[in-house]
């Protein structure tokens, strides 16, 4: 029997008030009818979670994910290539990025 797939969904809210993400709550939910497990990391300082990269791919890491998914804005974007770049030196897992700066700005293929 092939092993669950692991997910973690992390959506950067930092720079914004604390809320839930749809987006993120929709893929959880198809991701889980399909059999993966699925952990959120949400990080915002409400959360306990504040925008310190190195500290927040340590505790990403932890999951021990087949894949991570960083949800990000404009406002984000260049923490999410900070993050990226430190979850790559604590974890194997895929990184895929998506959200709003990734799928409508042409700048989303600059090295992340």
């Amino acid at each position: 029997m092939e092993q669950r797939k692991k997910i973690v969904f992390v959506p950067l809210s930092y720079n914004m008030h604390l809320s839930y993400h749809h987006g993120i709550g929709i893929l959880a939910a198809v991701a889980k009818q399909y059999g993966a497990k699925v952990d959120i990391y949400q990080i915002h300082d409400d959360l306990g979670h504040p925008a310190i990269a190195e500290k927040c791919a340590k505790e990403i890491s932890r999951f021990q994910a087949d894949f991570i998914g960083i949800s990000t804005s404009s406002l984000e974007w260049k923490f999410a290539k900070v993050l990226a770049a430190e979850l790559r030196k604590v974890s194997n897992a895929k990184i895929i990025v998506g959200g709003a700066h990734p799928t409508f700005c042409s700048d989303f293929s600059d090295g992340l």
